[in-house]
């Protein structure tokens, strides 16, 4: 990351972008994406080009959808490939 935390106590002048790189892939992170969204549920739905993935938050009735992310069946394997190798790691 390239942004520099600021000393406590000093105010946040406002919108900030996150620099993330991951072996060969590099990616600017907006502010507004950066902080990221609670989810505690997911619903997976397929278009004809496409799977659609609905990340809940199930505190209240009706359930909300937080994010929505649109994916092309290529991405989805490498998705579901990270994720696997991830989460070997976490347990």
């Amino acid at each position: 990351m390239t942004d520099q935390p600021h000393p406590e106590g000093a105010p946040d002048d406002g919108p900030h972008s996150q620099e993330i790189r991951h072996s060969q892939i590099g990616a600017l992170v907006p502010a507004h994406v950066a902080k990221g969204v609670f989810t505690t549920g997911a619903v997976v739905l397929q278009g004809q080009h496409e799977f659609i993935v609905d990340f809940l938050l199930r505190m209240q009735q009706p359930q909300q959808v937080v994010a929505r992310v649109i994916m092309p069946p290529v991405v989805v394997g490498q998705f579901i490939g990270a994720l696997q190798e991830n989460l070997q790691r976490y347990e």
